[in-house]
């Protein structure tokens, strides 16, 4: 599921379970500890998936190869970066954005052609999953 906040917005972490066992919309009872990890080089890649829960914070460079429960792209209003070539950025936010094997949240402060292109995008995908579910309960 992909989500597309304002900057502003504020999220909310909760495990698996404590998500399975909760009505929609209804708050978290308790918040675990977490615990926030800055892998740095090759030999570092494997404690990206230790047993323990943490906050994995990895450049875009960094994530391929990589899934995650959870993806967050922050400032995707900053794409692309002045000066690089927009079609290697929009690969590397491919690269980034298919990290995510659960959810996927993706922010911005000021608009841009990515921000502007990606709520296009997921304005499609949204329509025509609508449809589709329209042309089954018809057929």
């Amino acid at each position: 599921m992909a989500q597309f906040f304002p900057a502003r917005t504020t999220c909310r972490f909760d495990t698996p379970g404590e998500r399975a066992g909760r009505a929609p919309g209804e708050e978290a009872r308790r918040r675990l500890p977490v615990m926030v990890q800055f892998p740095g080089g090759a030999k570092s890649r494997g404690t990206l998936y230790g047993s323990e829960d943490a906050v994995k914070i990895v450049s875009m460079h960094s994530s391929k190869g990589l899934e995650f429960g959870l993806v967050l792209i922050p400032n995707l209003g900053e794409m692309p970066k002045k000066g690089e070539d927009e079609a290697d950025e929009a690969r590397l936010l491919y690269v980034a954005m298919t990290r995510a094997i659960d959810r996927l949240v993706m922010t911005y402060r000021e608009p841009s052609s990515f921000t502007r292109r990606i709520q296009d995008s997921i304005g499609s995908v949204r329509q025509h999953l609508t449809e589709m579910d329209s042309q089954k309960v018809a057929g």
